[in-house]
């Protein structure tokens, strides 16, 4: 039981040694508080200028940036890089690429363009071939059409004519022989029958003699009537039938001669075409083997000025693509970006609603985050023509102008990558009141302050104007010399 009792008294003593300390650390809390605040917590009422801008936050960037991609209208892959954050050289390797696949595309496009070449060499001779072919077959031809026309020539003008003169002088011959005959016949029967026979065989001897006289006017008649006729049949059907065939081989040797032309060109032309061919397939295979080529310096990234390496494309608006080695690289792909740090600029996204208030030539106060106190001059230098979503696939997020600013001096604690707080100073008011505010109170739609009296504070009702990030202008209620509290001060 004793030692029961001893137990609960030094709990006992235990609790009320915590509420004592508990206590006294509270007031010196309390009491240290309070001594603070009336140290920082108060604000004299000043006049002057306040200046009144848009408050954003942006990025430091070099105003020039080298981006390095594959330059080469083909696929590869990465197989070395320089490690990120390497201080780099101009001349110096950053990337390389694999080259096997465009040494052996480089390989079989050479041995194309000699198969073409040779190719080329067998079509130049098939022509040759055939222009030799082309003009044998056409001179043939010609030599008989000439051989026609002259025949037809020949015997319209000698042969025929000559034939109509021969068949002429038969018939006046046969015509003469025919006269001759029957003169002779006639002249005999006026003889015979003048003369008195003295005996009946020379009477039979004369008339045997008639009569053969009489059967050569007959035959003579016949040879006129047969000379009449060939003279007719020559005139009416030989003649013009001959001169007709020899005009028909004429005309025939002629088409001949065209189709011979006609036929020669078309084949000479299916030469040139397949040579034509040949020659467009020589200059793709050259033009690629040459593109192909001068993609073999580039398979290797050389920086182009001294700098920094940093990885993918910082300006990427969907985030930098993760570099490796390995990975599939495309045409165009940004490996590696080295930033020019003699310029810089910042970046920032000026929303929508802040369009209107702002315009290209405002003055800009710059403040990095890393460096707290620094704070540097610029200008608005340019503000995109057209706003774009916030979020590149989502159309209902909010509309940005992306912008720029321009430094009116380098600074050489700025680097590219830096956080920096944007200040657009859209107005500066002169020479009017303001003060913090934090020390403006609202309640019920009026703006009130705690206004240091020597004994306790006193709310005076104020009227405000415009504002900026820190300070707010005072209408109405203070003074210049005006002490007010930046807190609400302990009230019972």
């Amino acid at each position: 039981m004793r030692t029961k009792k001893i137990v609960k008294i030094i709990l006992y003593l235990v609790l009320v040694l915590a509420f004592v300390f508990a206590s006294g650390y509270f007031l010196l809390s309390k009491k240290k508080k309070n001594k603070d605040k009336s140290v920082d917590s108060y604000f004299t009422v000043k006049r002057g200028d306040l200046p009144i801008g848009v408050f954003l936050s942006g990025t430091i960037n070099a105003k020039k940036k080298h981006k390095l991609s594959l330059e080469a209208n083909i696929k590869t892959t990465l197989t070395w890089i320089v490690p990120e954050t390497s201080s780099v050289k101009a001349g110096d390797i950053v990337a390389k690429f694999e080259t096997d696949d465009l040494d052996q595309k480089i390989e079989e496009l050479e041995l194309s363009l000699q198969n073409l070449l040779k190719e080329k060499e067998i079509a130049l001779e098939e022509i040759r071939i055939q222009k030799s072919v082309n003009e044998a077959q056409i001179k043939i031809a010609k030599d008989n059409l000439s051989e026609a026309q002259e025949a037809f020539l020949k015997y319209r003008k000698l042969e025929g004519p000559k034939q109509q003169d021969t068949q002429t002088v038969k018939v006046e011959e046969a015509e003469k022989l025919l006269e001759e005959a029957k003169k002779n016949y006639e002249d005999a029967l006026a003889t015979f029958k003048e003369t008195v026979f003295m005996s009946e065989d020379e009477k039979k001897k004369e008339l045997d003699k008639l009569n053969s006289l009489e059967k050569k006017v007959q035959t003579e008649q016949i040879n006129y009537n047969n000379a009449i006729l060939d003279r007719k049949i020559l005139e009416r059907f030989t003649y013009p039938n001959t001169l007709s065939q020899l005009l028909n081989k004429v005309e025939q040797e002629k088409l001949n001669l065209e189709k011979t032309i006609v036929t020669a060109n078309s084949q000479l032309l299916q030469k040139e075409n397949q040579l034509a061919k040949i020659e467009a397939q020589i200059k793709k295979v050259q033009y690629d083997l040459e593109k192909h080529k001068s993609y073999r310096p580039m398979m290797e990234l050389v920086s182009p000025v001294d700098g920094v390496v940093i990885y993918s494309d910082p300006d990427r608006r969907w985030g930098p693509q993760e570099i490796k080695v390995g990975m599939e690289i495309r045409p165009r792909d940004i490996i590696v970006t080295i930033p020019e740090m003699s310029a810089l600029v910042a970046d920032f996204d000026l929303p929508e609603q802040y369009r209107a208030k702002v315009k290209v030539g405002d003055k800009v106060i710059i403040q990095p985050d890393s460096i707290p106190g620094l704070k540097i001059e610029g200008i608005l230098s340019s503000i995109a023509p057209t706003p774009i979503n916030q979020i590149l696939w989502d159309r209902n997020s909010p509309k940005i102008f992306p912008s720029k600013i321009e430094f009116n001096e380098n600074h050489n604690k700025l680097v590219s990558g830096m956080s920096v707080k944007v200040e657009i100073i859209t107005d500066i008011l002169k020479d009017i009141l303001f003060i913090p505010i934090e020390a403006v109170f609202d309640e019920g739609g009026k703006f009130f302050v705690y206004l240091k009296t020597d004994s306790s504070p006193e709310v005076r009702e104020i009227k405000i104007g415009s504002s900026n990030e820190f300070y707010v202008e005072i209408k109405n209620g203070l003074k210049e010399g005006d002490v007010v509290c930046l807190f609400r001060p302990y009230q019972n």
